[in-house]
């Protein structure tokens, strides 16, 4: 499930690159303000699996057609869509309402940002074997060693797309809790293009691209909500529809 946000400002709003971790703060703020104990609850706990923890949700990247463009950030001012997903109806629905209790208005980056528009989606029906394109770039690493520092993944690396299941088969089970045959479930992906993105004071490497999946309509539409790869919640790993 999802929400499809359209802001406007009406000043010159500055955006710097780091963006996530404003919107993420912001994402748990939201919530906050409609159901406190579930927003301490997803920040604090969230879902377990095999000693991981996912928050499970995801957004996208700002769609913003910036005035200027510098090496810290956007400038500019105007209509930006935002979109936010989760296969939890708690967390649509808190999100929506504390925008609400806001009195639509979102106040980021020290700018205002009136909310015009608010719509709540689903995928919808998919041909066989249907294909999708990023609307937030993938992270997808792996722990080499103990206490190492993550190696990020190249898409060009069979591990890429290996790591991709077994994160989402873990986010799957971790929101389910229990088990799931994924009989011949897989995903393939095409025309990686690197981004250095700042969040949270590190730098990461993800990847936007296209992919594709079959096998299990389910995991599919659960990577649709939930997002795929690593740092959902800082806002990496949304997928939409090609075409």
């Amino acid at each position: 499930m999802r929400l499809k946000m359209l802001l406007e400002t009406t000043k010159d709003a500055f955006i710097p690159w780091s963006y996530r971790s404003d919107l993420t703060r912001l994402i748990y703020r939201l919530i906050g303000l409609s159901d406190r104990n579930y927003a301490s609850w997803l920040h604090d706990e969230g879902y377990e699996k095999g000693g991981k923890v996912y928050r499970l949700f995801v957004y996208s990247d700002l769609q913003f057609p910036p005035r200027e463009v510098s090496s810290i950030g956007l400038k500019g001012k105007g209509c930006i869509v935002w979109q936010l997903g989760s296969p939890d109806e708690r967390f649509i629905k808190a999100v929506a309402d504390g925008v609400k209790l806001q009195g639509n208005k979102l106040d980021i980056f020290g700018s205002t940002f009136d909310v015009l528009d608010i719509l709540q989606t689903q995928l919808p029906k998919t041909k066989e074997n249907p294909t999708f394109r990023t609307i937030s770039p993938v992270v997808v690493s792996i722990q080499e060693g103990k206490g190492t520092t993550p190696t990020y993944l190249n898409p060009e690396d069979q591990r890429f797309t290996q790591a991709l299941e077994r994160n989402l088969l873990s986010k799957w089970e971790a929101y389910n809790k229990k088990s799931i045959e994924v009989g011949n479930f897989g995903i393939r992906t095409w025309e990686p293009k690197s981004k250095l993105i700042p969040t949270f004071n590190i730098k990461v490497r993800a990847w936007n691209l296209k992919l594709q999946m079959w096998g299990s309509d389910e995991l599919m539409r659960f990577a649709y909500d939930a997002g795929l790869g690593e740092r959902n919640s800082q806002g990496f790993g949304m997928i939409e529809l090609e075409g």
